[in-house]
This record gives structure tokens, C-alpha cells and sequence, in this order.
């Protein structure tokens, strides 16, 4: 996986995460770096504003932003927070699937039974 390939994923994650932020009504965090490797993402925040149920939910979003900026879907693996430091380190896995998001502009077709 190139470098730029990465940089954009880590990018996708850290726009994902304030935009997340921004839904739960919450103030984005003080810091965040976002590192991928091609075998992994891992997000580190300081001041993520949430915690329990919503920085799990946060993983989720933040997995699905990612998926829509990039076409890259990822699992999260692992949640852990330290309130007494003010801290949160989410890990993500890449999912190989053969879902990929579709171009930006593509006509989508609905899905069977909708209208």
C-alpha cells in the first residue's frame, strides 16, 4: 500500500472522527493522529468528549466515514480509554470484502423492492 494511499486513509479517519463528533453534539477532540500501515489503522485521541457505548459507536462511524471517503472498509478491532489521561485509542483491521464504494457521481441503482 502506497504512501499516499495511506495518507489519504488517514486523513478520511481524522475528518471522519471530528464529523462523528460533530453528530453525537460533542466538542471535537483537542488532538488526534491517525496511523495506517496496510495491515491496520490506529486512532489515537485526546479529548474525545465520549465515552462507554458512544466511543464504540464513535469506531463505527468513523469505520463507515472512512469507507465512504476512501472505498476502504475497515473493522474495528479493539476500543480503550483512560478518562484519567484523557485519552482513547481505537483499532481498526481492513476488511478484504470486494465491496468497494462507488465513484463519486456513479448512478446507483435502487435496491431490489424499493421504491
Amino acid at each position: 500500500m502506497g504512501t499516499s494511499h495511506a495518507s489519504e486513509i488517514e486523513r478520511a479517519a481524522t475528518a471522519a472522527l471530528d464529523a462523528s463528533h460533530a453528530a453525537l453534539g460533542a466538542a471535537p477532540p483537542r488532538a488526534a493522529s491517525a496511523r495506517f500501515d496496510g495491515r491496520g489503522l490506529l486512532l489515537v485521541i485526546r479529548g474525545a468528549c465520549v465515552t462507554g457505548s458512544a466511543l464504540t459507536w464513535l469506531a463505527h462511524s468513523v469505520a463507515t466515514g472512512v469507507y465512504v471517503r476512501t472505498g476502504v472498509l475497515l473493522s474495528p478491532r479493539g476500543v480503550s480509554a483512560d478518562a484519567r489521561r484523557d485519552l482513547a485509542v481505537i483499532a481498526f483491521e481492513p476488511v478484504d470484502s470486494g465491496l468497494r464504494a462507488p465513484a463519486a457521481g456513479a448512478r446507483r441503482e435502487p435496491l431490489a423492492g424499493s421504491n
